[in-house]
């Protein structure tokens, strides 16, 4: 099944909505995120017994809850070529520091190379809002993209999951397979 490690950001769901509905629809054709998280660690394709071993690693992460507040708005790879438009998240360092500890407790319990990639891009915490399917009128977009302006909504984080994901028609559908609580 494929499995990622996230933290759960269901408590601002109805802001992202709301910001979602600022995207330019008339510049982009867009495809919107339903279920909102930070990804901490996406681990891909993974069997039961790695599974199982996953989900033993993962209790030896220690972790303080802290409050994490809605960012600016950002795209990847860029705002001039978006192909994914999120809301990111700060403090980054606190959210940098829990995605370490859970890398760090997989590579502990030697997780596979295949699952643990080494050539990865940084970390940027955020939230997906949504995935650009097309762009209709670049300088549109961009200019509408930077006028969205993000309210600083604050919220805990007392947990992080590891979730299943499975791809549907409707998109992907989210199931969380194991939960991890501050301690």
């Amino acid at each position: 099944m494929r499995l990622f490690i996230a933290i759960d950001a269901g408590a601002v769901e109805k802001q992202l909505i709301e910001i979602q509905l600022l995207l330019p629809k008339d510049s982009l054709k867009l495809s919107f995120t339903k279920s909102f998280h930070c990804t901490l660690a996406f681990l891909g394709e993974v069997d039961f017994s790695g599974t199982e071993k996953i989900k033993r690693a993962l209790t030896s992460v220690s972790f303080l809850p802290f409050t994490a507040t809605l960012g600016k708005l950002g795209c990847f790879p860029s705002m001039e070529a978006p192909r994914v438009i999120w809301a990111g998240l700060e403090p980054a360092s606190s959210l940098e520091g829990l995605q370490q500890k859970v890398e760090g407790s997989l590579q502990a319990a030697i997780i596979p190379k295949q699952i643990l990639s080494t050539d990865k891009v940084p970390f940027i915490p955020h939230l997906t809002l949504a995935r650009v399917r097309s762009v209709l009128d670049s300088a549109r977009a961009l200019k509408s993209l930077n006028s969205i302006s993000i309210s600083p909504i604050p919220f805990t984080v007392g947990s992080f999951h590891l979730f299943s994901s499975t791809l549907a028609e409707t998109g992907p559908e989210y199931k969380i397979i194991a939960s991890y609580p501050a301690k």
